[in-house]
């Protein structure tokens, strides 16, 4: 059931290449060098949401007059009202998934001490709870709000004995600024065109579904009825690669017409499971989930056997980290396919394999 020789080739990467990174930073990154990569993390999450509120702010016609390209992305409909701004990325909103991502490395870079990070190192990571709050709102992803919320309280989980009073007057610190920031991007927001007061009113009705059970029980399909339903019209072994995602999108016309799937859709899954079913099968799904669980549980294990958050032997407070990361990005798969496409499986195999790698020094 493959569509050919080369759309398998092209769509192995999404499996393989992010992959490589586990192994890449296992055998050749030293663990001097975990504060400067997590440093670069954040530094790129604080570029890409700068870039993206400089954009929302001179507004949509502005990006729409750079290329069609940026028009065809919204699909036409992430504009008007619900225009969210693309950063450096082709997706409308996609900088909210950066800014989620780097939160847990934000968080343990910001309670470490000051013999291991430095001053102006650490205003790196203030900056970047300072600006992640607007453009989390700008970019209208409420999955990317929860995530970044739950990501930092849960790496602060770690030791939060000793975090929270910390904490305490950081949110405090964070509040005296960012409430006179909140409030000049709004009005002068508002001031600015009727399409800008209809914005802001868009971002409040968004926020104010983050409390409504519905908005997490009925906007997303159980995978599991699906991938039932669909086990029973094509084999265990699934529809071969390039189905789903960005990676059926040069292949939609040959998916299109192929003549073994006539009589059901294949394309944006919106869920993990079912995107992995879809193109590698039951046995694929099972081994995926295996490979990911299992670092998932020495990461787990390490950390919570600590009883400092850092010894000689290894940084418990970081693989804790990196057990967040994943778990966050596993979470995530219930209402989207990133744990297989840039920038959340670059983020997820990198984690994994700094995480692993300081296990390694624990075991030793």
């Amino acid at each position: 059931f493959s569509l050919g020789i080369v759309p398998s080739i092209a769509a192995s990467k999404i499996y393989l290449v992010p992959l490589l990174l586990y192994f890449i930073c296992y055998h050749h990154v030293q663990r001097e060098q975990i504060i400067s990569i997590s440093l670069f993390i954040v530094g790129i999450g604080c570029f890409m949401a700068t870039a993206a509120l400089v954009e929302y702010v001179w507004g949509q016609r502005f990006m729409m007059s750079l290329s069609p390209a940026y028009v065809n992305a919204t699909r036409g409909v992430f504009i008007e009202k619900l225009y969210r701004p693309f950063g450096t990325t082709g997706v409308p909103g996609s900088p909210a998934t950066w800014v989620s991502l780097v939160a847990p490395f934000a968080t343990y870079l910001l309670f470490q001490s000051r013999e291991r990070l430095t001053t102006k190192a650490r205003m790196l990571c203030v900056y970047y709870f300072l600006i992640c709050g607007p453009v989390l709102l700008v970019c209208q992803t409420r999955l990317a709000f929860l995530t970044t919320v739950a990501g930092a309280a849960t790496t602060l989980y770690f030791n939060r004995k000793r975090f929270l009073p910390r904490l305490a007057v950081a949110l405090l610190f964070l509040a005296l600024i960012v409430s006179p920031l909140y409030y000049k991007l709004t009005s002068a927001l508002t001031k600015s065109s009727a399409l800008s007061i209809s914005q802001v009113m868009t971002l409040q009705d968004r926020m104010t579904t983050l409390t409504k059970k519905n908005a997490y029980t009925d906007s997303r399909e159980n995978p599991l009825p699906r991938i039932w339903r669909d086990i029973n019209k094509f084999y265990i072994l699934g529809l071969g690669l390039s189905r789903v995602g960005a990676a059926a999108g040069p292949w939609s016309d040959r998916i299109s017409n192929h003549p073994y799937f006539q009589d059901f859709t294949v394309g944006w899954a919106d869920n993990l499971l079912v995107a992995l079913f879809h193109e590698i099968g039951i046995p694929g799904l099972i081994i995926y989930f295996f490979i990911y669980s299992r670092v998932l549980l020495s990461l787990h294990r390490n950390a919570r056997s600590a009883k400092l958050e850092f010894d000689r032997n290894c940084d418990y407070f970081f693989t804790w980290t990196c057990f967040v990361v994943g778990i966050s990005i596993l979470i995530c798969g219930w209402a989207a396919e990133g744990a297989l496409y840039a920038p959340a499986s670059i983020f997820l195999w990198l984690a994994f394999g700094l995480g692993s790698k300081e296990v390694a020094h624990a075991k030793q």
